[in-house]
């Protein structure tokens, strides 16, 4: 069982972690979180190799797709032709996919 200071360390790295994660969040930029908080690219490479913190980070990047994913959705809504044309193709791919052909 760990001891009390090992468990406070812990604690501490993951509220740490939860920060990166919020600042992510909000900036979409894994580099631009690691400058906010002053912290080295290696610290987040250690983080990501431990399955617990990239199942964290997977869920932000989850969050992140379905809020653009709405954003996306609106804006074809509102007549938006390119948004159209991607969200066609992202529902109905079979229909509306590219055939490889080529202009040139």
């Amino acid at each position: 069982m760990p001891d009390q200071r090992t468990i406070d360390q812990r604690r501490e790295i993951f509220a740490i972690q939860e920060e990166f994660l919020k600042t992510y969040r909000r900036t979409r930029s894994l580099t631009l979180a690691c400058a906010v908080l002053k912290m080295e690219d290696e610290q987040l490479q250690q983080w990501l190799r431990r399955a617990a913190f990239r199942k964290r980070k997977d869920a932000v990047d989850k969050q992140c797709v379905d809020i653009l994913e709405g954003v996306a959705y609106q804006a074809a809504m509102q007549g938006n032709t390119i948004m159209q044309i991607f969200l066609l193709k992202k529902l109905k791919p079979a229909v509306y996919e590219d055939k490889g052909a080529t202009l040139f």
